[in-house]
């Protein structure tokens, strides 16, 4: 397997996750210590919890390895004077659900623009200071107070988290474990702040997802719910927040009302469901891209394979091809680049075959394919191609066999006009904004234009598929 790697420290923490593209490993140093005694104290001290998960994209994939969830550390590897301690621990699974106002309901669509705004907004979520939920803090422990939620708390608490929120808030230990939860009874809101501050540092570091996959369940009941509905977060993390309704909250007296939360976990069953079925498409892609690349690799091979034997076929001249024995080598080399071309054709229609039902959100990708534009087009005489997205600023110039109409997939002017000038229209998905490829492809249906979808920039391959689909 290839790994891609940072140059790693004698002592550090590693993590790793697999490329589902290219299937290379890769490796990013998550944190370094000076020494081996600095590490085992570490983790010692924080019991290998809480840890960050950084993206960690690949630069052979980079832009096809998306959404967030496929680019987060699938594990972490301790290592020792260069040398791996134990086995790596899984980091569990990463994912977060991103609806757009126009998508149908409950389906759930990852783009690399939303998982990026996200990662961003978990990264300044993590840097908000104690300040920022002051508001929060005291409103719990209000609540709390006044629910009469104190022995459901308390109830849990061993002896030792008893001494440490005691240590924490700067209260004397009562001479008995057993004064512990009267004594506390007198000093309920320091205890009470430090043990919600302590789990809101959770929640900062690990991000909301993480926290509520890992530990969210060692907190009381009262607790983990009244964060996950009323914790400050940033506004970009409120989708995050509705998902994780459905899961922790319940019906309750206090929290809630029965149809909303029936409702909210509807939506939570559904987008586990989707999360699964998109889960599933991806390993289909990447299994598609897998054989796509296998048999580009044996016509590249084949194709060379050819261009050597005619040119040995080219630099026979007429007095070597006169003997017998030449003659007898030339006609096996005739022989040989038959088959060759009759196995380069196989394969041609085998991948014709291959992509002739491809996952519709993916149906072409790009290539290095040095064919001039439109030199292959020949069926568009006469209309009007509008393209939707994509990395210029205007289309490229060139002579082609149609009219171009180009829409940068960004803006809303401009776009009423192309779609009703338009007889083909291809988006390129790679450069679109998440309202402008959902509004095309609306208009495309009710207006009955042809539509194709690609992640090519090359000119001659995006009106190639319009050719086809027009």
């Amino acid at each position: 397997m290839t790994r891609i790697v940072q140059e790693i420290p004698p002592h550090c923490l590693v993590q790793t996750r697999k490329c589902p593209t290219c299937r290379a490993q890769i490796t990013g140093v998550y944190r370094q210590f000076a020494s081996a005694e600095k590490l085992h104290e570490w983790i010692e001290s924080s019991g290998m919890e809480r840890i960050m998960l950084r993206p960690l994209r690949c630069p052979r994939c980079d832009g096809s390895d998306t959404p967030a969830s496929q680019v987060m550390p699938s594990h972490i590897t301790a290592y020792v004077d260069g040398v791996i301690l134990g086995e790596p621990m899984s980091l569990g699974e990463w994912s977060t659900a991103v609806t757009g106002p126009n998508s149908p309901p409950y389906a759930v669509t990852l783009s690399r623009e939303a998982a990026e705004t996200q990662e961003r907004a978990i990264l300044e979520f993590e840097t908000w200071p104690p300040s920022a939920f002051e508001a929060f803090a005291t409103a719990y422990v209000r609540d709390t107070v006044e629910k009469n939620r104190l022995d459901d708390i308390w109830r849990r608490w061993t002896p030792r988290q008893w001494s440490d929120a005691f240590v924490a808030a700067g209260i004397p230990q009562p001479s008995r474990p057993s004064a512990y939860k009267a004594e506390a009874r007198n000093h309920v809101e320091p205890i009470l702040s430090t043990y919600l501050r302590k789990a809101i540092a959770d929640v900062q570091f690990l991000s909301l997802p993480v926290w509520a996959e890992r530990v969210a369940t060692r907190l009381d009941p009262w607790t983990a719910q009244y964060l996950v509905l009323y914790v400050p977060l940033p506004e970009t993390l409120e989708d995050m927040r509705t998902e994780l309704i459905g899961r922790f909250v319940r019906k309750s007296s206090v929290h809630g009302n029965a149809a909303l939360f029936g409702r909210l976990r509807d939506v939570q069953a559904a987008l586990d469901e989707q999360r699964a079925k998109s889960r599933r498409l991806l390993e289909q892609l990447s299994e598609q891209r897998r054989e796509i690349a296998e048999r580009d690799s044996r016509l590249a091979t084949a194709y060379a394979r050819i261009r050597t034997l005619e040119d040995q076929l080219a630099r026979q001249s007429a007095e070597q091809t006169a003997e017998p024995r030449d003659m007898a080598k030339r006609a096996q080399w005739k022989a040989l680049v038959a088959d060759l071309r009759a196995e380069v054709a196989r394969l041609e229609r085998t991948l014709d075959r291959s992509q002739a039902h491809p996952i519709d959100w993916l149906t072409e990708q790009d290539s290095d394919d040095p064919t001039p534009p439109c030199q292959e087009v020949f069926d568009l005489q006469g209309k009007t191609v509008l393209i939707v997205g994509g990395p210029w600023a205007q289309f490229p110039d060139g002579e082609y066999p149609c009219a171009i109409l180009h829409h940068d997939g960004h803006r809303e002017e401009g776009l009423e006009a192309a779609l009703n000038a338009a007889d083909i229209a291809v988006i390129v998905t790679s450069h679109i904004s998440h309202n402008s490829y959902w509004r095309v492809r609306e208009e495309a249906a009710d207006r009955g234009i042809p539509l194709g979808f690609t992640t090519a920039t090359n000119p001659s391959r995006i009106l190639d598929l319009a050719s086809r689909i027009g």
